[in-house]
């Protein structure tokens, strides 16, 4: 007795197992012959998918383009200005701030860098942090697509000077060479750095930058961010320190009380003072694609399903159950919306790799917000039709094929 109530047992576990390889290979011969609009309905969901995320990734690159050019055109750098009352060590620490890509600290000095080749000209000279003509290199050639420096990264940190492209040019220089200076020392051209004449703040085209120590005060902090922080100001009015104690001896204790007068400015405000915004990508005209991608993956499944209802009444009054028919549908839209899926791949791949401001993660989910909508209207159709279908309409089912 015990041993037939063991087989009973376990014919009664294995049965929904066997119940669904049943539905599984009724659904793959559905598949297989053509009965599920296969060919059709997947064209027609990668086709949704294609287009969606076409238009989408068109708008979220001019907007990337927008913010780019903004960068790369010095509108994104920001500058405090207030002269021997920077101080250097606190501003190089605002690269630790999210958003902010290189600052430095500048100073300028009354002498200037002659050449020996040039003896009866100078080159303007100014002090600067380490690594502070990353600034420039961002606010000229602007960021790859990991969010780097272009190509200055660590440059200007060593021994030597650093050149702008003009003065560089004229004396026919370039990074790493030596030079003789007209006091007989010697000294590395360190980097070269690009400074375009378009409206950015003057000055700085035709220079040399002398990495020194960071510690004591400049005349400016420059800082190069994107996307730039709302408290920006506030960060930059903190380097604004005292003044040197050699340099305070001089000033009187009535003036050594007044506020520090600091300007902050943009190096470049040709573009505006607008920056592009986060609310551009978020309030995007295409972000609403996926609400019409799944109206349209909804019907065109629901109508593929709907002309398949004799199949689906016959299959009712036959004794198979509504929970298989629907199970059996569900797997065979699943499998139709994967390979829509595939087809779809290849253009969201590449339009994520793309992606020129570094977001990459943005651009992923607003790409992946797409697909998902597509399949979830075509299995939302398919069981509606699936759970709509009534055994008791077969007949009307068959004379209105």
């Amino acid at each position: 007795m015990s041993a037939k109530l063991e087989r009973h047992a376990s014919s009664a576990s294995a049965r929904p197992a066997m119940c669904l390889r049943a539905i599984w290979r009724e659904a793959c011969r559905n598949l297989l012959t053509g009965t599920s609009r296969t060919v059709a309905l997947t064209l027609v969901l990668a086709a949704c998918m294609i287009g969606a995320i076409t238009v989408d990734w068109l708008q979220i690159r001019n907007l990337e383009s927008n913010a780019a050019a903004w960068v790369s055109a010095g509108a994104s750098t920001y500058v405090i200005t207030a002269p021997g009352h920077i101080d250097g060590q606190t501003c190089s620490r605002l690269q630790a701030v999210d958003g902010v890509l290189a600052a430095g600290a500048f100073r300028s000095v009354d002498t200037r860098t002659v050449l020996a080749a040039f003896p009866s000209t100078g080159v303007p000279t100014y002090q600067t942090t380490p690594n502070a003509v990353t600034v420039f290199d961002i606010a000229s050639n602007g960021l790859r697509a990991d969010g780097a420096s272009s190509s200055a990264r660590g440059l200007g940190d060593g021994m030597g000077i650093v050149l702008s492209r003009e003065a560089a040019d004229l004396i026919g220089a370039d990074a790493g060479d030596r030079l003789a200076l007209a006091d007989g020392r010697q000294t590395t051209v360190t980097a070269v750095y690009d400074y375009p004449d378009d409206g950015r703040a003057s000055g700085y085209g035709y220079a040399a930058l002398e990495p020194v120590p960071e510690n004591g005060m400049f005349d400016s902090c420059m800082v190069a961010a994107w996307p730039i922080p709302d408290d920006l100001d506030a960060l930059l009015r903190y380097t604004v320190g005292d003044v040197e104690p050699s340099a305070a001896a001089d000033v009187n204790e009535s003036d050594s009380s007044q506020s520090v007068d600091a300007t902050i400015s943009q190096l470049n405000a040709t573009l505006g003072t607008v920056p592009p915004s986060a609310s551009s990508f978020r309030h995007r005209l295409t972000g609403m694609a996926f609400i019409v991608v799944t109206v349209v993956a909804l019907l065109a499944a629901g109508a593929s399903a709907w002309s398949r209802r004799v199949e689906l009444a016959s299959a009712l009054h036959a004794g198979y159950r509504r929970i298989a028919l629907i199970t059996q549908l569900t797997m065979e839209t699943t499998a139709i919306c994967c390979a829509g899926m595939m087809l779809s791949l290849p253009l969201a791949a590449y339009a994520v790799t793309a992606s020129q401001t570094g977001d990459r993660l943005a651009m992923a989910v607003a790409l992946a917000r797409i697909v998902v909508a597509v399949d979830a209207g075509a299995l939302a159709g398919t069981m509606l039709v699936a759970a709509g279908v009534r055994e008791r309409l077969l007949f009307r089912f068959f004379k209105e094929r």
